[in-house]
Formats: C-alpha cells, structure tokens, sequence
C-alpha cells in the first residue's frame, strides 16, 4: 500500500512520541526507586563498574579471561536478580523501571533491522485513511439511532430490525467475519445512515474504514490519475481494511470511472477484503449500467441486503414540522 506523505510523518512522530513517553516514564519510576531503595542505585552503580571490569578483562585478555568473565556475570546476575526482588517487594512489579514500549518489537523505533516496523506500517496505513475519510462529507451514526418506526409495514419493520442485528453482530465479529456486502433499495431508505453506523462501530473498535460516494472517490482517482491533485486514492482502496462505497449509479457514466470501478471491486475480491455497497439501482439496473464482470462481482460475491418501502427522510421531516397537540 502506497502512503500519503503525511500519513508517513505522523506514523513516525507518533512512535517517536511513545518512545518517549516510555523512556521518561521509565526514568520517573526510577527516580522514585532511587527515593525509596537507595541500597538498589548503589547496586546499580555496582553493575555499571562490573561492566567496565568485564570490558576490561576481554580487552586486554588476561589470564583466565573466560574464568573471569564468567564470574563477573554471574555476579551481576544475582545483583540484577536481587535489585527485581527489592523493586517488586515496593512496586509489585520486577521490571518497574524498565521502559513499556507500546512495540516491544521494535522498542518504539518504527524500524527492525533497516526495515519499517509492523507497527510503523499500520500507523500509516491508518494516517492515510483518516486523511482519505477527512474528505467525506457523510455523517457518521450509531446503530442506537436506528427506529424501525419509520417503516411502512410491521414485517418492513422485522425485516430491518433484523438486518440492523445482522450488522451488529458483524461488526463485533469484525475483522474474522470478512463477507462484503451490498445495500440495495429506493432513495431515503437507511443506506447511507446504516452504513454510516458500520463505520462508526468499527472505528469504536480502532478499525479504519475508508467511507464515502462512489462519486467523490471516483472523481478524486481521475484527479490523481491525470496529475490534478496528488495522492493515491485507488491503491488506498484496494487496501483497507474496510471500505464502504456510498450511493454506487449516482456518479457520472465514464468507461474510466468503470475501469476503476473494477479494479476496486475485483482486486478486493480477490484479496478477500470486506467491502460494502450501497445503491439506489435493483440488479437488472445494475447489469444495464454497469459492464458484466463489475454486475457479476457484485451479485455473486456480497450478500444482498434489501431496503424496503417509502423515502423515510421524507417521514422524518414530516415528523419534525408536524406542530405538536396542545393539551384539552
């Protein structure tokens, strides 16, 4: 995945951050064991020395070195052993004055052995898709908001309740449950919203989903890919996490928004990323507006989630104009 140049400057601010924190954390409990234990600062000017004897002893290879250094470890051993058995009698923990790195791998470097750390590389990856969803306009919900009131019939209502728990439940099972779903149904029927409470729900659980228009990240490809703008909107797409594709058939008909279209939807397939459409467009609109394989990866490879009955915005604000009774 490509990152975005800023994405990359925070990942390594943050983990220069942690590293600090740790290492400043680490010297305050240290002090405080120096106030409370000052038999263990003595002891821990007594390793340092025996260091130095150790360091000398190979240097100038005396007699018996091997014996000697053996020794000078074995007594720096038991020293460090005594020092973890007084602090852990004060504190309850042996290895209080030692740094907690957040990445014990890479003691909050960001780098392994000249290469970027796991940790370095996921902080990016999340910097650019909070960068790429800074764009999106779409409010974000909490499925707590959801009131299957506004649906026309009781088994509209059932029906709704039940794909909400559904959605719930993925999100809890989330990132093991990885099937892609597709949201079809008239205008003003709870796509938008309920996706929205995906991407809420899994941001809750620190997962990064890329959400937004189809229109906007179509648009904002070809700008990038003809050198209007910069970035990488199309492989950040194909490599997150989750991504959450709004209102799929209100962008504009172009053979190059189709040709990205596919490249997105197929290569998530295929990489076995969980991705969720919605649209106002029933499957037989589908395959009219789009070619055959985007059609197909569509319909046979995410799980159709129905919407039903009226524009329930339109009921919504209806509710809200609607001048309350005055009492009799």
């Amino acid at each position: 995945m490509k990152y975005t140049h800023n994405a990359v400057v925070l990942a390594e601010q943050t983990v220069a951050e942690r590293r600090q924190r740790a290492l400043e954390t680490a010297e305050q409990h240290e002090q405080y064991i120096y106030e409370n234990l000052p038999e263990v600062k003595l002891m821990k000017t007594q390793l340092a020395h025996t260091y130095q004897t150790l360091v000398r002893i190979i240097a100038h290879r005396e007699k018996n070195a091997a014996e000697l250094s053996e020794q000078v470890k074995q007594r720096n051993l038991e020293t460090q052993k005594r020092i973890e058995i007084l602090v852990e009698g004060l504190t309850g923990d042996p290895n209080y004055m030692k740094p907690k790195f957040t990445c014990e791998k890479c003691k909050d470097t960001g780098i392994i052995e000249g290469e970027r750390c796991e940790c370095l590389l996921e902080l990016m990856k999340k910097y650019t898709i909070q960068e790429l969803n800074a764009k999106c306009s779409i409010t974000l919900h909490d499925f707590s908001q959801f009131d299957a009131s506004f649906y026309e019939t009781v088994d509209q209502q059932q029906k709704m309740r039940g794909w909400v728990d559904f959605l719930c439940q993925y999100c809890l099972d989330f990132p093991e449950d990885k099937r892609s779903m597709l949201m079809m149904g008239g205008t003003g029927l709870g796509k938008t919203f309920l996706s929205s409470c995906v991407a809420k729900a899994l941001a809750e659980r620190g997962y990064e989903a890329a959400f937004g228009s189809a229109f906007d990240f179509l648009r904002r490809i070809e700008d990038e890919q003809f050198g209007r703008t910069e970035g990488n909107t199309l492989d950040s797409l194909i490599n997150a996490e989750m991504l959450i594709i709004d209102d799929l058939g209100a962008e504009q008909q172009k053979s190059v928004y189709e040709i990205y279209l596919y490249n997105i939807i197929n290569s998530r397939v295929n990489l076995y990323r969980p991705t969720i459409v919605s649209t106002n467009l029933n499957p037989k609109q589908l395959e009219q507006r789009y070619h055959e394989r985007i059609a197909s990866r569509l319909m046979g490879s995410f799980i159709p989630i129905p919407f039903f009955g009226k524009d329930i915005r339109q009921k919504k604000m209806e509710k809200m104009l609607k001048p309350e009774r005055s009492g009799q």
